[in-house]
């Protein structure tokens, strides 16, 4: 169910859930479009679009698409305007 798949990510204190990249990343199993989109707050549309032009991974199973959670956590990463936390730098 679309609301388990969301439910398992969001669940306990937001200390623990992390980035958004690193909750995509740490979904145990596919993503499928749809609980993507709704976990992203996008379209479902926007994905198959970017499925479709190859910006984004995707594998097909059947008819159906699912999304590796590390296909979309590099995604985001490679297509982020924001730069991502970097770890302190070393002092001499």
């Amino acid at each position: 169910m679309l609301t388990d798949e969301i439910a398992s990510l969001t669940s306990g204190s937001s200390k623990d859930k992390g980035t958004i990249v690193e909750q995509v990343r740490r979904k145990q199993g596919a993503w499928t479009v749809e609980g993507l989109a709704v976990f992203l707050d996008v379209s479902p549309k926007l994905l198959y679009k970017l499925i479709k032009t190859g910006k984004l991974n995707a594998y097909r199973v059947g008819t159906l698409l699912r999304i590796d959670g590390q296909d979309a956590g590099n995604f985001l990463t490679n297509h982020s305007t924001i730069p991502q936390r970097q770890p302190p730098a070393k002092q001499r």
